[in-house]
């Protein structure tokens, strides 16, 4: 049973994401620079360098900007922090500390999208044919109960302090880049006002969080903790029928190593439902694809 990858994608979210304080101010003064395409270099003027200077040698910046053949910036696979934290000379202690953050970023995502799953799967089904009216509560609750994501700070505020000095600039100097070049080419390459940049940086970063809950979701069905917790997301459970549900869930992550099949996946559901009293059942089995 594919429990959770049939039930939902995200497109329901929309949330004002900003960039963090100062970072319009510092792209705009580095927008001459920073919308030129990753790996690129001006040379010095060949009359500046001293007359027994040896060939120029070319400095390449850290960066997360690509371009594609007709100079379109290629998208960026998970978030742009982690793409650039990823670049990042760090030692071990540092990088244990920013992975840290990325793992509980992860975590706090998956436990929305499963203590909400009803909620997702209303968004889900909800299609044209459904009344305006109807569409816009689902979006109003969908941003209520994402809200603890959208109102975090953002992974670039949390991970910046973690990093030495000298990391720090590059992670910052990348992040600057990455959505000074968002910016541009929205607009087609001139400077934006800020009121463009709120709409274009809530824009992307709805975006990346639609993403970041899709791999939520594509990870859900291999947690038992997570299927539990959406199966019996609601339900009033008993302090025993919690405990039951835990050793359950634990039972099933280490016997399938967090690998596990369909049929796998149908004793869980087997297993919590005779955990519950009978109308908790039939509140579990309706949230089932059919």
């Amino acid at each position: 049973m594919k429990l959770v990858r049939t039930l939902v994608t995200a497109s329901f979210l929309a949330a004002p994401l900003l960039v963090p304080v100062g970072a319009i101010t510092s792209a705009n003064t580095t927008s001459a620079t920073s919308a030129t395409p990753a790996g690129a270099a001006t040379e010095p003027p060949t009359d500046t360098r001293p007359p027994l200077a040896g060939p120029a040698v070319r400095v390449d910046k850290r960066s997360i900007v690509e371009r594609d053949m007709t100079g379109n910036l290629r998208p960026i696979e998970f978030t742009p922090e982690r793409a650039a934290a990823a670049k990042l000379a760090l030692d071990e202690p540092t990088r244990r500390a920013v992975d840290h953050v990325f793992i509980a970023r992860r975590e706090s995502i998956d436990r929305l999208v499963a203590d909400h799953i009803d909620l997702v799967i209303l968004a889900r089904t909800a299609g044209d044919a459904t009344p305006l009216i109807e569409r816009v509560a689902i979006a109003a609750a969908a941003l209520q109960a994402f809200r603890t994501a959208i109102e975090a700070p953002s992974l670039w505020e949390t991970i910046a302090p973690l990093l030495p000095t000298k990391s720090r600039d590059e992670f910052n100097a990348m992040m600057r880049e990455y959505w000074d070049a968002i910016f541009r080419q929205a607009t087609g390459g001139r400077e934006p006002t800020t009121l463009e940049k709120s709409i274009l940086s809530a824009r992307h970063r709805l975006a990346v969080l639609g993403e970041e809950i899709r791999a939520a979701i594509d990870g859900l069905g291999s947690s038992g903790e997570l299927i539990v917790r959406a199966a019996t997301s609601g339900l009033s459970l008993s302090t025993s029928q919690r405990e039951r549900l835990a050793e359950i869930a634990r039972d099933f992550d280490a016997t399938t190593l967090h690998q596990p099949s369909g049929d796998d996946q149908r004793r869980l559901v087997l297993q919590v439902c005779a955990a519950l009293d009978e109308p908790q059942r039939k509140a579990v089995l309706a949230r089932l694809p059919r």
